[in-house]
């Protein structure tokens, strides 16, 4: 298996134990037991959830339509959430561009 195979499979691995109550987690990237959980709230339906190693600084991040096991809007994270509500409204924008054509 390639490199990115098998990391593609820790990050699925790692939002797999995210979504079953985990965590305690280790980054995909190198290994750290220092990975934080951050979540964001970007519409009714739609929450984010976003890994950050303390360590290495790698980020990973998966949207639901369900609220993750864990989310606590305290959890929510101010630049991730503007992050995710930029990425959202450039989206509309293109959804709105595309209808119009």
């Amino acid at each position: 298996m390639n490199k990115d195979k098998v990391y593609i499979n820790k990050v699925i691995e790692l939002f797999k134990l995210i979504s079953e109550g985990v965590e305690n987690i280790k980054c995909p990237n190198c290994g750290s037991e220092n990975a934080r959980i951050f979540y964001t709230k970007s519409r009714k339906d739609r929450y984010g959830i976003w890994v950050r190693c303390e360590d290495c600084k790698n980020i990973e991040h998966a949207d639901t339509k369900i609220s993750p096991v864990g989310f606590d809007e305290k959890k929510i994270n101010k630049r991730f959430q503007d992050m995710d509500d930029h990425a959202w409204r450039k989206a509309d924008e293109l959804v709105r561009r595309k209808n119009k054509n």
